[in-house]
This record gives structure tokens, C-alpha cells and sequence, in this order.
């Protein structure tokens, strides 16, 4: 990655928009979804800016840009049609740490905006680097018909629930499991179902229960497109993660983010392997050989804990 993604607390930003016209309307209109404080520096301001000056929304100074409005921002964005002003804002930006985004220059942004779809507080954001934006716009039309609308209200759901969940059960693999019978559940969907669902599973609710963990031993494919889709839903799952020295990096960077990972020899140690499964944790492992179900490797593992075993997808290649 050339561009660290990251979201950034628009209640401390302090963003000035230089221009105002129909370009600097777009990063307006943006910006109007976030708290962010807002100043656009321009003699003439579009139809769309003049009328959130108006609601005392937005900032208007109605000069040229000076290099004096720059200190104390946190975010620039330059959309004047004067290359000259341009470069000379980007440096001055930069000279004094502040972040600057001129637009349809990516030599002169010290940061880009992504496509987003907005859910909130779910939010996705896509991006090519600046390499191929017609890939990100087909691609966020395509999830923009997968991620439901309601998704903005589940999300608000959930977070009024956590402490109630807190409450209830005493470690973080219960609580989890709990959350993910919720969001499994196709009832959620539904506003109306939300709180009902919730409080059908609170009552199945046993904090007493000892629950065991998961093993997934997955065939690691020398392309990462060749690992099943149930091999990758569980390797994101997985709270540790152990492979070899022979498994691809590829292959390593779809495990779940924040799982433990660990580099190890061929020899897996059944007792660190047990004692993660009694504590109710999920592991993966992941091994360049064909996994074989009756290796006496697994053999004393499926006996005491459940098993899952993922082999590679067929190559699609010809000959």
C-alpha cells in the first residue's frame, strides 16, 4: 500500500476548501456528513455553497487564497483551475504538516478520498491508489446493491446492546459467539425485528456453559484464489493462527486481522493445540500439504474437539 488507510475524528477537523465551484461543491457536500468545521475561500461560490454559507453550515471568506488561512487546518482541499496556485498551495501544506488534496493532481495530494459507502456508522471505503478509477466506481456499484440499507441501524442496535452483553457473559469468546448468532440471524434484517431476535437469544443465554473451541486445518494453495470460500470464511473467524515457512504471503494476509498468528515447524504441539481449544478459542492452521483427514496428526484432535478440514479449489488453468 502507497495510502495508509485510516479514519480520522471529524469533530478536531478543521478543513479549509479553496475554490468554489462545482468541484469544491462535491468535497462540501462530503464534508456535510461529518462534524468537521468548514471554511471555503473564494470570490464566487456555486448555487450548492452559497446555500449552506446561508444555514451557517459552511465558512465563506470571499477573497483569493492566502497563505495566512492555512495554519491551525487540518485538511486542504484545492480545487481552483490555476495549476500555479495550486502547486504553491500543496507546498506551503506541506511545509507546515498539514494535509493538502488538490484535485485531479495526485502528484500534489499528500492524501486521497476513496469511494464510500455511506451506512453510518458503517462506513466502506474503496480506493485504487489513483490508478484505476473506473474499477473503484464498478466495484462500489456492485456493493452498493449487496450491503443493506438497514446496516446503519444495526450497527446503532448492537452498540446500545454491548453493555447489556458486558453484562451477561464474562469473556470475550462468549460475547462474541453471542454477536454472531445475532448478525446471523436473517430476522435483522428487519428494523421492526431487531430488539426481538435479541431478546429471544438473551434467553438462550448460559454464562455456565463451557464451550469448546474450533480447529481449521486448511490446505494452503499456492494461489490464494484457490482457497474455498468456507476455507476463507473460517480462516477470518479464527482468533490464532498457526502456518509454515512453505504457506504464501497471500495466503497469510486473508487471516482475520486481529487473530494471533504464529510461524511454526511441521510438527503442530497437540497440548498448546488443546489448551486453546478448552479455552473455547478458534484455530487455523494452515499447512502447504494436502490435508488429509486421517494423518495421525489430526487423528487424536478429531477425537477430543471438532475438526474442520478445507482442501484447495481446483486449478481453473488448462493443461
Amino acid at each position: 500500500m502507497n495510502y495508509f488507510p485510516i479514519f480520522v475524528d471529524a469533530k478536531t477537523l478543521d478543513v479549509l476548501i479553496v475554490g468554489g465551484g462545482e468541484v469544491a461543491t462535491r468535497k462540501m457536500e462530503l464534508l456535510l456528513k461529518t462534524p468537521a468545521s468548514i471554511t471555503v475561500v473564494s470570490p464566487d461560490l456555486s448555487n450548492g455553497i452559497a446555500a449552506q454559507v446561508e444555514l451557517g453550515r459552511v465558512t465563506h471568506l470571499a477573497q483569493y487564497y492566502d497563505e495566512a488561512l492555512l495554519p491551525g487546518r487540518q485538511l486542504v482541499f484545492v480545487a481552483t483551475s490555476d495549476s500555479k496556485v495550486n502547486q504553491q498551495i500543496s507546498k506551503q501544506a506541506k511545509q507546515l504538516g498539514i494535509f493538502a488534496n488538490v484535485v485531479d493532481s495526485p502528484e500534489l495530494c499528500h492524501f486521497i478520498t476513496p469511494s464510500i459507502i455511506d451506512r453510518s456508522p458503517m462506513v466502506f471505503a474503496i480506493s485504487s491508489e489513483g490508478d484505476a478509477p473506473v474499477l473503484v466506481r464498478y466495484w462500489r456499484e456492485r456493493l452498493e446493491t449487496l450491503i443493506p440499507n438497514t446496516l446503519g441501524s444495526l450497527a446503532r442496535f448492537s452498540g446500545r446492546k454491548r453493555k447489556i452483553i458486558k453484562g451477561l457473559l464474562d469473556s470475550v469468546s462468549k460475547r462474541r459467539a453471542f454477536w454472531e448468532r445475532f448478525f446471523l440471524s436473517s430476522k435483522i434484517t428487519d428494523e421492526q425485528e431487531q430488539e426481538a431476535t435479541f431478546n429471544q437469544l438473551i434467553q438462550q443465554v448460559d454464562n455456565d456453559a463451557v464451550t469448546l473451541g474450533e480447529l481449521y486445518v486448511v490446505e494452503a494453495p499456492t494461489n490464494s484464489d484457490r482457497l474455498s470460500l468456507a476455507a476463507l470464511r473460517y480462516m477470518q473467524q479464527a482468533d490464532f493462527a498457526f502456518f509454515n515457512q512453505d504457506v504464501g504471503a497471500d495466503v497469510i494476509e486473508l487471516i482475520r486481522r486481529d487473530a494471533e498468528t504464529e510461524l511454526v515447524d511441521d510438527v503442530f504441539s497437540y497440548e498448546r493445540l488443546s489448551a486453546l481449544l478448552e479455552q473455547g478459542e478458534r484455530v487455523c492452521i494452515l499447512s502447504a500439504e494436502p490435508v488429509q483427514p486421517e494423518d495421525q496428526r489430526w487423528k487424536r484432535l478429531q477425537a477430543d474437539y471438532v475438526v474442520n478440514f478445507f482442501a484447495s479449489a481446483p486449478s481453473l488453468e488448462k493443461g
